[in-house]
């Protein structure tokens, strides 16, 4: 295993672990209140397994968190190590987990999305200003 292999299971559990502790919330709350046994979350939390992705999205849900930060929050990624990267075999060398790639493409992806999200709501914003604008001038025409 290279550096930039991710231990998804570690990480989730960790992760999984942090937020119902941070949140003082038991087991056994969290695990009926997302429809699982206490036992398999118990097995979530100390990395023996990984839940289905419908668990895994009550649990983003339940804990009003991204997959992304569910799963990857925390996972150490050395940019210093993407910055040295020269060439196409560089790449092939130093990143052969598909995932890490797969991860990259998707933040990149959700970035743009954001981004355009963004930029709908200030336009909506600047409308909303305009029209109060209008009305609060033609008021003071009166």
């Amino acid at each position: 295993m290279n550096e930039f292999n991710l231990n998804f299971r570690d990480n989730f559990a960790n992760n999984l672990k942090y937020l119902r502790k941070n949140r003082n919330i038991s087991k056994k709350k969290l695990a009926d209140d997302i429809g699982l046994s206490r036992a398999t979350l118990t097995h979530y939390e100390n990395g023996n397994r990984l839940p289905e992705f419908e668990s895994i999205v009550k649990l983003a849900l339940y804990f009003e968190c991204s997959i992304d930060e569910l799963i990857f929050h925390g996972t150490p990624i050395d940019i210093g190590k993407l910055k040295e990267i020269d060439t196409i075999s560089d790449i092939d060398n130093l990143i052969s987990d598909k995932e890490l790639l797969k991860y990259l493409f998707d933040k990149k992806s959700l970035l743009e999305q954001y981004s355009e999200e963004i930029n709908d709501k200030l336009s909506q914003i600047n409308i909303i200003v305009n029209i109060i604008n209008s009305k609060t001038k033609n008021k003071n025409d009166k």
